[in-house]
């Protein structure tokens, strides 16, 4: 019985990645700062930072194409403890047009909301 308890809790400690690839989600509570740089981002790896790392106070992104902003929304909105979220723009044109319009509506929402999350973009 013992034994099927530990595969159980295995079995729920895995995630699959679209290669087919698995790993074990385990949660690092002390980090408090994170850099990512990904270029396709989806509700599952938001997922997985929010689970992966429970604690964390600085998220910063690198971004090379635009990203739904419903998800960084749906991110901040879920992330407890985030208080400094940043974006670097690696793509000039992305940023020109893509900076203004994520700045102004994460802004709107953080104040709809009452977010308490800073937001820079670089």
């Amino acid at each position: 019985m013992n034994k099927k308890n530990n595969i159980d809790k295995d079995i729920r400690n895995l995630c699959c990645l679209s290669r087919g690839e698995y790993f074990e989600l385990s949660p690092f509570s002390n980090v408090l700062e994170l850099m990512i740089g990904s270029w396709n981002l989806d509700p599952v790896f938001f997922n997985h930072i929010q689970k992966i790392f429970p604690r964390l106070i600085y998220f910063t992104l690198l971004i090379k194409s635009p990203i739904c902003i419903a998800l960084l929304k749906n991110f901040c909105y879920n992330s407890k403890n985030l208080r400094y979220i940043i974006f670097i723009f690696v793509n000039n044109k992305l940023k020109k047009e893509y900076k203004e319009k994520l700045k102004k509506r994460l802004t709107s929402f953080f104040l709809y909301w009452k977010i308490n999350v800073q937001l820079i973009t670089e």
